[in-house]
């Protein structure tokens, strides 16, 4: 199949002796299964991933009788940025601040640094979006140093170097406002000036005391906003991928509501059910990647002695 044409809708049999195993994906571009595992229903707006990721597997299986779980997760990320993915580099420092449609900080900033908490926050705000505002300083000092790895391998490729160019792009586009007027910024937003002004005047306050009583971000991720250029972005939340569906034994066999296993029908990968539920694993580096792996293997192996035994 490798070699075909992907052309969406078109039904291709496939005949095998005898078994088969699912490993198709997961589901992050069906809203019917969206809708169907989780209740935040469809993710809009939002970063999806791969368009071929429908879930077809799972619904084949199902159809085969498997038992299908609904405790699934996605695998998220935020703050996100669509446009050029070099300005990704601003949005990842966390000594910038997070604002709301309101004009309000709404989270500890420190939270990105584990992208579903991130992203979690993020999706909590109206209309699931963000600005993130950084001064001329900030901006600065990010141009310096390298680009921190949760900004992607497209940020990491591009690096600093064309960040003012990346802006300048962005402005025009009007996913980013660079303005030495917070009157602008807030304009920007969709809120009034004095709004913004309290805001930043409110955080300078907890930067000079040193501590954040509201958020408790970090002591030493406080930066007092100074004079100058600011930048802000308008920023999203990124669904990566599903976790979740085919419920299976530790031979990676799908099984029946009643707990017998389908002859011939295994799974793995992101289309099993019992790897995350409440919510992705951030802090267990390489869990879903290494099950995937070991899963897969695990599973053709199981399916090979089972066909050598028949």
């Amino acid at each position: 199949l490798a070699g075909l044409d992907r052309n969406l809708g078109a039904e291709i049999a496939v005949k095998a002796r005898k078994a088969v195993i699912m490993a198709c994906g997961g589901f992050e571009n069906n809203p019917e299964m969206i809708q169907r595992f989780f209740a935040i229903g469809y993710p809009e707006p939002a970063i999806c991933g791969t368009p071929y990721n429908t879930g077809d597997g799972i619904l084949m299986a199902e159809q085969a009788g498997a038992e299908i779980c609904e405790d699934g997760c996605f695998e998220n990320a935020g703050p996100t940025f669509s446009g050029d993915q070099t300005v990704m580099g601003l949005v990842t420092k966390r000594y910038a601040i997070w604002l709301n449609r309101q004009g309000q900080r709404f989270a500890n900033e420190a939270v990105g640094d584990n992208f579903v908490y991130g992203c979690n926050a993020v999706y909590a705000q109206p209309g699931h979006l963000c600005y993130v505002l950084l001064d001329q300083a900030m901006v600065e000092e990010a141009m310096q140093v390298p680009v921190d790895f949760l900004a992607g391998p497209e940020a990491v490729s591009s690096g600093m170097a064309g960040m003012r160019q990346a802006l300048a792009q962005e402005v025009t586009a009007g996913r980013v406002c660079v303005s030495n007027q917070l009157s602008d910024i807030a304009e920007w937003i969709g809120i009034p000036a004095e709004v913004l002004e309290r805001e930043l005047q409110e955080y300078n306050a907890c930067c000079a005391a040193g501590r954040d009583p509201v958020f408790l971000k970090p002591m030493e991720l406080l930066r007092t906003f100074g004079p100058g250029e600011y930048v802000c972005i308008r920023c999203g939340v990124d669904y990566i991928l599903t976790h979740g569906g085919i419920r299976v034994d530790g031979q990676m066999r799908a099984l029946r509501p009643d707990g017998s296993s389908i002859p011939g029908l295994y799974a793995a990968g992101v289309d099993i059910s019992g790897l995350d539920a409440a919510g992705y694993q951030v802090t267990m580096g390489g869990h879903s990647f290494g099950l995937s792996l070991t899963g897969g293997r695990w599973a053709a192996l199981c399916a090979l002695r089972a066909f050598e035994e028949s």
